[in-house]
């Protein structure tokens, strides 16, 4: 093929070895902009384990090593955590609280108000419902109740 094309053979593996480099970079680039939505739209209160079922849930397959060294090229709070050693749970402190600072008691209460009314009872991928969230959990629930 290289012949009736008149291209050497060491200049389409070149070729190839370039597109594929790129491809595989546009890719990297493509999940690490994911991973940054998912920090952000979980106000960065996410660990590598429910960074990596969402990304699993989009159609990324990465394992938690994965996870954790995109988390890191990101920037997302698990550098925090690892500064300041602390260690991820679903306890809200530890996920919103210690990494706020507040003006007022009120400002503080409106916070956590939102946060587990807008965030955490909807949204936030929970642990004990198989990493999905409330709101995914119930529809599936409901879901497999009318086909019983």
């Amino acid at each position: 093929m290289c012949q009736l094309m008149g291209v050497s053979r060491s200049a389409y593996y070149d070729y190839v070895r370039r597109t594929d480099n790129y491809s595989e970079k546009q890719c990297h680039e493509e999940i690490l902009e994911t991973v940054r939505g998912i920090a952000n739209s979980s106000n960065h209160s996410y660990g590598s384990r429910r960074i990596v079922k969402a990304l699993n849930a989009l159609g990324y397959p990465v394992g938690r090593w994965k996870a954790r060294s995109l988390m890191r090229e990101a920037g997302v709070q698990f550098k925090h955590r690892k500064k300041y050693k602390v260690t991820s749970n679903s306890n809200h402190k530890q996920e919103r609280i210690h990494w706020r600072h507040y003006q007022t008691r009120y400002a503080a209460q409106q916070d956590v108000l939102h946060y587990i009314s807008m965030f955490y009872n909807s949204h936030r991928l929970h642990s004990v419902l198989e990493y999905k969230s409330p709101n995914q959990y119930e529809l599936e629930t409901k879901m497999l109740k009318k086909v019983a």
